[in-house]
């Protein structure tokens, strides 16, 4: 345990670290640009590095990216990655009270908690999630789906549910743009080459949003108020305290659903936000969907724990729990580190300080 943790705290892997984390912050915030894309294009710098360095700033650009999505949720209303939609709703509405730097202290508590509840319920529960991640077939993906589907009509606004879950089944209809996974024949591709891999969901997320944004803001005749001082960021400890259960639930939503291969952040984000809505006293729910600190709360734990728990399938079994876990197996893979049930006896030792890496 001492030999890991002294193998990266030196100064070079510490670097790498701060480096990957701004890297990923940055690419975060950028609308259009997600958690996967981040990984993608910036494994090319990975390769001419050490194989620790290369570890450690791929988890760097992985983790950061992650909260990088709330920066321009909460200040311009449009997520920066698709895991945001939820603190967008919440943290923006806090900004246009003038409560922006609020917002994203929150998010920012929510991020570091959610990290270090993934890492340490990944390490806690391993045997039990390992088991539960195997169990998932189609008929249970289909059923997380149709979860996903009935989410979406709780968090319609007032009493039209058949609205959200209209708005999911179209959700449903969009993905099922591409080539069938099982026979390779072309769904509602319409002769374009490009929908051969599906919709670009992150261009649909900022599309949508974007939009909305533009015709919302449109028919005012006044101009908009853009508060100057953003006031506070750092959250006060009370203030933490005060949501402390729905931190600890929400980072274990987070982590069990990023143990599910195919659920990624956004799905724990979602997931969380609504089952925490539905936990809040009476008198924070009110406030649900017009500014709530404690909805920023379970959405930032929830998505960032999902980091540790997608670390699971993806270290035991090779089976990536989202596409930026998929991304993070080529960057090993290009440092001749192979993941899956064998990792220990090609890579003795690797999974320990991996784990600490993520820390």
């Amino acid at each position: 345990m001492i030999d890991a943790f002294a193998q990266i705290l030196t100064p070079w892997l510490l670097l790498m670290a701060l480096t990957g984390v701004s890297l990923g912050i940055v690419w975060g915030a950028l609308p259009g640009l997600s958690t996967t894309m981040a990984m993608a294009l910036l494994i090319g710098l990975s390769t001419g590095m050490s194989q620790d360095s290369a570890i450690v700033f791929m988890l760097g650009v992985y983790t950061g990216s992650v909260f990088g999505g709330a920066i321009s949720a909460v200040l311009i209303n449009i997520p920066g990655t698709p895991d945001a939609v939820p603190t967008m709703i919440e943290g923006n509405a806090l900004a246009r009270r003038g409560e922006g730097g609020q917002a994203l202290g929150m998010a920012i508590a929510g991020s570091f908690i959610g990290n270090w509840v993934g890492i340490l319920l990944l390490v806690a529960f391993i045997p039990v999630v390992l088991v539960f991640a195997l169990q998932f077939r189609s008929w249970e993906m289909a059923l997380l789906a149709m979860i996903g589907i009935s989410i979406c009509g709780s968090m319609a606004c007032g009493a039209m549910p058949l609205k959200g879950w209209i708005a999911g089944w179209l959700g449903i209809l969009v993905a099922l743009a591409g080539l069938d996974p099982m026979y390779a024949v072309p769904r509602y591709t319409f002769g374009v080459p490009e929908l051969m891999d599906g919709v670009n969901y992150v261009a649909v997320l900022v599309g949508l949003f974007g939009l909305t944004e533009i015709l919302r803001v449109l028919p005012r005749r006044e101009q908009p108020v853009i508060p100057t001082n953003v006031g506070r960021v750092v959250p006060s400890f009370r203030k933490l305290m005060r949501y402390s259960a729905a931190a600890v639930r929400s980072g274990a939503i987070g982590a069990v659903t990023g143990a599910i291969p195919g659920a990624g952040a956004n799905v724990a984000s979602f997931l969380s936000y609504d089952i925490g809505r539905r936990f809040a006293r009476p008198e924070e729910k009110a406030k649900w969907g017009k500014g709530s600190y404690e909805g920023i709360v379970c959405a930032e734990v929830a998505n960032n724990a999902n980091v540790g728990g997608s670390m699971l399938p993806t270290l035991t079994l090779g089976i990536p729990g989202n596409a930026a876990a998929a991304a993070l197996i080529a960057a090993l893979a290009l440092n001749n580190v192979v993941v899956g049930p064998t990792i220990e006896v090609d890579h003795p030792g690797m999974s320990r300080p991996m784990l600490k890496f993520v820390i």
